[in-house]
């Protein structure tokens, strides 16, 4: 028989060919939208995977939240300078006035620094801020020690109210010898 001319019996396993097809498309789909789905949340569960990570690394100039004792490193290294670079940011949604009274810094390797922040916030209501606290090179992150920052928990502010915020740290004995300049950034987050 011509294939252009079919009778019935050939109308009914179009149709089953058409349901197949229809099935094969519908598992397609479902395998796709679940395969999104577990990418997406993968996406966010890797997050504070990565956080950690780098904090226990210093990689991205994480550091750790541990206070250390002063008292346990008071060997100075009086043959090393760093030049020290202390950096503040804001984010663009928090409207606060942050510096530190120190900007640029020479640190002997074991020696005790504070600097003071002055925060202020500018907004109309009170704000819970978090301070994340990086390093630049990347691999000093895990030399700077701090004994105490404000960076360790939450800061409150009241609107218009203002705050003297120190940070006590200093730079491990062990930093490599061919780093020379070290940038620490503060950078304040709405956390509320």
């Amino acid at each position: 028989m011509d294939p252009r001319f079919r009778g019935d019996d050939d109308v009914g396993s179009t149709e089953n060919n058409m349901a197949n097809e229809t099935k094969k498309h519908t598992k397609l789909i479902v395998s796709l939208l679940i395969t999104m789905a577990l990418m997406f949340g993968l996406c966010f569960a890797l997050v504070p995977f990565y956080d950690a990570f780098c904090k226990a690394t210093g990689l991205l100039g994480k550091t750790t939240d541990q206070r250390v004792r002063i008292d346990s490193f008071t060997t100075i290294d009086p043959t090393r300078t760093i030049a020290v670079e202390i950096v503040a940011n804001v984010n663009s949604r928090l409207h606060w006035t942050f510096n530190p009274d120190i900007k640029i810094m020479n640190l002997h390797p074991g020696q005790v620094q504070t600097v003071n922040f002055f925060a202020e916030n500018l907004m109309n209501r009170t704000v819970i801020s978090q301070t994340i606290f990086s390093v630049s090179p990347f691999e000093a992150a895990k030399y700077i020690k701090k004994a105490e920052c404000f960076s360790f928990s939450p800061q409150v502010l009241a609107a218009g109210q203002s705050a003297e915020l120190p940070s006590v740290f200093f730079i491990d004995k062990d930093l490599p010898a061919e780093i020379k300049r070290i940038t620490i950034s503060y950078s304040v987050l709405d956390a509320g």
